[in-house]
């Protein structure tokens, strides 16, 4: 309950404003590679790209996106897995599609 309570406080003041102060800031959450954003709309992007295959993320994220009910697209998911026959040319093109969006 003590780790729940401090992200619940925090999420409040993330959402609270989700614009920022001058209703300028933007942040997205998706497929990088097929954002809503305008095109030349863009100042600065701060991005963390994914791990190859280090981390699966949306097999680390079932149990929140059930949650939520929001299920990540494995399809598009930026990884190197065999199971899901996903090599690092696929990798290479996943990243490569959200670089050339930036």
């Amino acid at each position: 309950m003590y780790l729940l309570s401090g992200k619940f406080k925090r999420l409040i003041k993330v959402f609270k404003n989700p614009l920022g102060y001058d209703n300028r800031q933007v942040n997205y959450v998706g497929d990088c590679a097929n954002t809503p954003i305008s095109a030349n709309s863009v100042d600065y992007i701060f991005t963390d790209p994914s791990f190859g295959e280090n981390i699966y993320y949306s097999d680390l994220n079932l149990l929140i996106e059930c949650w939520h009910k929001v299920i990540t697209n494995p399809i598009h998911e930026t990884i190197i897995d065999k199971a899901k026959s996903k090599s690092i040319l696929d990798y290479q093109n996943l990243m490569h599609a959200c670089f050339k969006k930036y």
